[in-house]
């Protein structure tokens, strides 16, 4: 008895971090579906829906990808005070430039591209002005939750859906009008920001040093972690505008499809992977690849589960969580097809996640790169097959084949970095 208390605790003492999350962020993501059903009710599928999901597509497809690159920097240097004070200014400035990108990028999409909808809004520049600007909030967000993390406070990572959540809800509360879906976006984000402020121990941290304390080196290295996030972020922007392009309501179909299973790949994906990821950059490279393969057969069994539910259950699940007000039985039916399709991006998603983060914690920035490469390259080129053949679920299909292409050529390169 002793000697399995002993492996238990051995092989799976990460586990209690994971669970941790999980548990305080189930709370945070059933509220997070309450406004996903609040929102369908007041919204349904239509114009006001599709210019929302529109709105968001660039500054949250930038904010997504360069944020998530940020915890593999910061975790596994969390410890180094000098390191993170100059990572803060890196990132800080990546960030503004990132910010300008968006918002010029966003203009001419909308001006040129989307007239209608840039005519439609009473104040375009202003709202395009809280929008990107979110881009530098959340890759503020990104670092001081990886901070707050790196601390052992997994508390705090559920609560950006607990503040979405409620100020979108109070918005469409007040007046269903997409400046007020923008207004309640931006203060989520700043009211994360606020909170995690006030999570972090080390105040000292806080104080934005510009000092550069990469080396060459490790600059190379960063900026290769950083275009790789953003070319793998950029395959579900390319489903978003070919839906958008080729079905009508098509990206608002694709959205409430996808965003079922994002909810729960995105939220396994993180408790997993932040976790793995400080313990990959802790262990010896024996102990991570054993951690490694116990970690993924967990979790493929466990997503694998959870996929063939949401396909069985796919039409009750859609009821479920949208049916209501003006998502009618038609629109469930709209999306049903896709959702069947979705759930077995789940696992694939999760182990893509995990894999990414145990080539980051081995520096294999440049493998992971190529993997991003052959994530959007599949997915544009499957995309295009797949919707003259299927229509609209073919985007779904072709998320499904990318994925697990990627997972695949992410297991192979795991494999070549443990031998090396």
């Amino acid at each position: 008895m002793r000697i399995l208390q002993k492996h238990i605790s051995s092989n799976f003492n990460w586990l209690n971090s994971v669970i941790t999350i999980l548990i305080v962020g189930g709370g945070a993501k059933l509220l997070a579906i309450v406004k996903d059903a609040y929102l369908a009710s007041e919204l349904g599928i239509g114009d006001t829906i599709n210019n929302y999901f529109l709105l968001l597509l660039i500054p949250v497809f930038i904010a997504n990808s360069l944020s998530s690159s940020i915890a593999n920097v910061i975790l596994p240097n969390a410890r180094k005070e000098e390191f993170l004070r100059g990572a803060f200014g890196y990132f800080l400035k990546l960030f503004f430039v990132a910010f300008s990108i968006a918002l010029v990028v966003s203009i001419v999409y909308l001006k040129f591209y989307q007239v209608e909808l840039w005519l439609e809004l009473s104040v375009p520049y202003v709202i395009l002005f809280l929008l990107t600007f979110v881009v530098v909030l959340q890759g503020i967000n990104a670092y001081l939750l990886a901070l707050v993390e790196s601390e052992g406070k997994f508390y705090s990572t559920p609560f950006h859906s607990v503040f979405l959540s409620v100020s979108t809800v109070f918005a469409i509360w007040y007046s269903v009008e997409l400046i007020n879906l923008i207004i309640a976006f931006f203060a989520s984000y700043l009211l994360m920001t606020i909170f995690l402020v006030f999570n972090i121990s080390n105040k000292k941290l806080l104080i934005p040093l510009w000092s550069n304390v990469f080396n060459s080196t490790e600059k190379n290295n960063y900026k290769i972690l950083i275009l790789s996030a953003l070319i793998g972020g950029a395959a579900f922007f390319i489903d978003q505008l070919m839906a958008d392009y080729y079905f009508y309501s098509g990206i608002s179909i694709v959205q409430y499809a996808f965003k079922i299973t994002l909810l729960i790949s995105s939220f396994l994906a993180l408790a997993f992977g932040n976790v793995l990821l400080k313990e990959f950059s802790t262990r010896s490279k024996k102990e991570g690849d054993r951690l490694l393969l116990l970690s993924s057969s967990f979790i493929l069994l466990i997503c694998l589960f959870i996929a063939l539910l949401i396909w069985y259950f796919s039409f009750e699940t859609v009821a479920l969580f949208f049916e209501r007000g003006k998502f009618s039985i038609k629109e469930t039916e709209m999306v049903v097809p896709l959702l069947k399709i979705y759930a077995f991006t789940i696992p694939f998603y999760v182990l893509k996640y995990v894999f990414g983060v145990y080539l980051a914690s081995r520096k294999a920035y440049r493998r992971l790169l190529i993997i991003s490469v052959l994530s959007l390259c599949s997915n544009v080129v499957f995309n295009y097959l797949f919707i003259k053949q299927f229509g609209i679920s073919g985007i779904a299909l072709s998320t499904v084949v990318s994925f697990l292409l990627v997972s695949l050529l992410s297991v192979y390169y795991s494999k070549q970095v443990s031998i090396e």
